[in-house]
């Protein structure tokens, strides 16, 4: 078997965000309005990430790069996870991922 031969023609990974302080005059893909299945897409709040994934939410916060990070599993092999404005319950969804991504096939 050929290396990666084993992932052709499987979906992998997606992941869509901004963040503007990184990237100005960037395209803004909230207009896309792509959601999940619960109704989280960009520019949802901590607030509504914690009522729609409840305890199976985990949040964090890297001081190194200063980040606030956000994951919940979806099944066993795939989970959802993605980037945070800040740390108030008004902070914004600012990237939505599935993982794992292609660093780890």
């Amino acid at each position: 078997m050929a290396e990666n031969e084993h992932i052709a023609g499987r979906f992998l990974t997606y992941s869509y965000g901004y963040d503007f302080s990184r990237n100005e005059g960037g395209t803004d893909p909230r207009d896309l309005a792509l959601t999940t299945e619960t109704g989280i897409g960009l520019g949802s709040t901590r607030a509504a990430l914690r009522q729609a994934f409840g305890p199976d939410l985990n949040e964090s916060y890297d001081e190194v790069t200063d980040v606030w990070t956000w994951a919940v599993e979806s099944s066993a092999t795939h989970h959802l996870r993605g980037l945070l404005s800040g740390p108030g319950d008004d902070a914004a969804v600012t990237l939505i991922e599935l993982a794992p991504g292609c660093e780890d096939v």
